[in-house]
């Protein structure tokens, strides 16, 4: 004789296809924005990041490194104030944001907005930091321009004994 089983899975496929939509969903979103997205376990020190497929400096996917070794790529002086503000995040159980630069693997310095907040067992322990990235470099690089721009423009008007005003005539 003959024995079978059969089971319908058509629950697990329709599951399936809706997590690949919202995969699709999440790395178009992640690229229109140019944001990673982050994970740090508090255990084990290990900090994932999830990239866009969209970046030209790094492949698409999941990189996993020890936080250590993250923390080398931050530029010197924004590490302790990155610091500060995980822990600001942990103790009172707010999300926070920092600005730091970051050493891309190309060589290239770029600046980053930090968003993150911390997550917690039943018992109050902290587990985990999770949060986004976005890279903010062209606007930093705009404001260091404009700020440069004004300097020489009020040098150049201390030395030709100029002044500029704006006069607003009510009408």
């Amino acid at each position: 004789g003959m024995f079978g089983i059969s089971r319908d899975i058509t629950a697990r496929r329709e599951g399936e296809q809706a997590l690949r939509r919202s995969t699709v969903r999440l790395q178009l979103a992640m690229a229109a924005a140019d944001m990673r997205v982050w994970e740090w376990d508090f255990a084990t020190s290990a900090l994932s990041i999830m990239e866009s497929s969209s970046h030209g400096d790094a492949p698409a996917g999941t990189v996993e490194l020890p936080l250590a070794t993250f923390l080398e790529r931050v530029y010197p002086d924004d590490v302790e104030n990155l610091m500060h503000v995980g822990q600001m995040c942990i103790a009172d159980r707010l999300p926070h944001f920092a600005e730091m630069r970051c050493q891309m693997p190309n060589g290239d310095m770029r600046w980053f907005l930090v968003m993150g907040r911390a997550e917690y067992a039943a018992d109050g322990t902290p587990l985990r930091g999770l949060g986004v990235t976005f890279d903010i470099d062209a606007r930093k690089r705009a404001e260091v321009e404009v700020h440069e721009n004004e300097s020489r423009l009020a040098t150049a008007l201390w030395g030709a004994q100029a002044a500029f005003w704006q006069l607003h005539v009510p009408s």
